[in-house]
């Protein structure tokens, strides 16, 4: 889980805040200043003010059973008569809508919520959770939790519903909420943070809320802070940041700290594709036209030819069809009948030419006698013409050049 760090905030600086870890114990001592020097605190963690819980009303509508967004839409005007001014001057906080369709509504000054978000603006903290701190007292089945001070009386009498009520107008609205037999609980529980500065106090309510039984009044001593951290990490309460007000998500938040240089990454990579999408067309381009040169060129040479699939396999076809038409070349019989000649004699071939269909050979023989036997053993060859062009001796051999051409088809 999260570390976590509490704020509490009365409306105006200083303020105090303490850093608490995922169980839920506090990770440091509190620290008391300004929300500007309290920055660096936030990094990492939900950020949770506890703000008090004057000027707000607790209301228990009953609605059908229906999506949270209609919810939003009905509700501020099933509470309109109840409301002093236009709907558009407060905010409205729901919490769970119960087994009987009973939903706890809070409702307080818009420009009171405003007033609470503009110095943590200001001091770049973004809140995660925003709760009264009525609703951060202790919470149990049948059992009222009392918190007092200088100013009055914060009192939770379930998990979505506490009030706050100034000492002179704290038995007046103890008594309406007793009228009602559902509401009165068994055992009350009173803390402060100096419970014998307000003895006398304390001695009229008792007589106006507990019995007898002396277990069902217990005072401790407690501070405020304490409880509403220790509180929330066991019962999360109501958060009061809701529809538009509610927090964006972690990863929205580090998007927009970072949008320009997503931006950037983005241009780039769309300058990348178009790179990349104009190569491959021109490519594509390239390609059709290398498609064109080889159909016109197998056209122009395989007429027979009509449709071009595989053209590197039709084309092979085509050539071994020719080449077996044509059977053995001219070239290929002259060297045939060279080669024949030449091993009967010691002859030594130094050059071959062949051009017209006649081949003419360059070669050394011991004497002009070899002269004539290879002549002869050319000619005696089928279709075999053979033509003694020179025959000259040099350094005790003969060279001699002929010209051969002819040969069975």
């Amino acid at each position: 889980m999260r570390e976590r760090l509490f704020i509490q905030y009365e409306g105006e600086e200083p303020v105090q805040c303490q850093v608490v870890d995922g169980s839920g114990k506090p990770a440091a001592g509190i620290y008391r200043g300004g929300l500007q020097d309290m920055a660096h605190f936030t990094q990492g963690r939900q950020v949770v003010v506890i703000v008090p819980a004057k000027d707000m009303l607790c209301y228990r509508p009953v609605v059908p059973k229906t999506s949270l967004a209609r919810l939003r839409q009905a509700v501020p005007y099933l509470l309109e008569d109840n409301l002093l001014g236009p709907l558009d001057e407060y905010h409205f906080a729901l919490g769970q809508r119960d087994s009987g369709g009973h939903l706890p509504v809070t409702i307080f000054p818009f420009a009171m919520l405003q007033s609470w978000l503009s110095p943590f603006d200001a001091a770049s903290i973004r809140p995660g959770v925003m709760v009264p701190d009525t609703l951060c007292l202790p919470l149990a089945e049948a059992q009222w939790s009392l918190y007092v001070d200088e100013s009055g009386v914060r009192v939770r009498t379930s998990q979505y519903e506490g009030f706050f009520a100034e000492w002179e107008n704290v038995e007046l609205l103890m008594a309406s909420l007793l009228a009602d037999s559902k509401a009165v609980p068994e055992r009350y529980v009173v803390y402060g943070e100096d419970i014998a500065s307000y003895t006398d106090q304390l001695s009229v309510l008792k007589q106006q809320l507990a019995s007898d039984d002396p277990e069902s009044w217990q005072e401790l001593s407690a501070d405020l802070f304490q409880l509403c951290h220790e509180n929330y990490a066991t019962l999360p309460p109501l958060n009061l940041l809701q529809g538009s007000l509610k927090p964006k998500a972690q990863f929205d938040r580090q998007l927009g700290r970072w949008r320009l240089a997503a931006g950037l990454l983005l241009g780039l990579l769309l300058l990348q594709l178009f790179s990349y999408t104009l190569s491959y067309w021109q490519l594509s381009r390239e390609l059709g036209w290398l498609d064109e040169q080889i159909e016109m060129e197998i056209h122009n040479g395989f007429p027979e030819i009509k449709t071009i699939r595989q053209p590197l396999n039709q084309v092979n076809a085509a050539l071994r069809q020719l080449r077996a038409q044509a059977g053995e070349s001219q070239y290929h019989r002259l060297i045939s009948a060279i080669g024949l000649a030449s091993q009967a004699q010691n002859v030594n071939l130094q050059e071959l030419n062949y051009r017209n269909q006649r081949m003419t050979i360059s070669l050394q023989l011991p004497d002009l006698q070899s002269v004539n036997s290879y002549e002869q053993a050319l000619a005696k060859q089928s279709g075999i013409e053979v033509k003694v062009l020179s025959a000259k001796k040099k350094d005790k051999l003969v060279s001699a050049r002929l010209e051969i051409s002819g040969g069975r088809k």
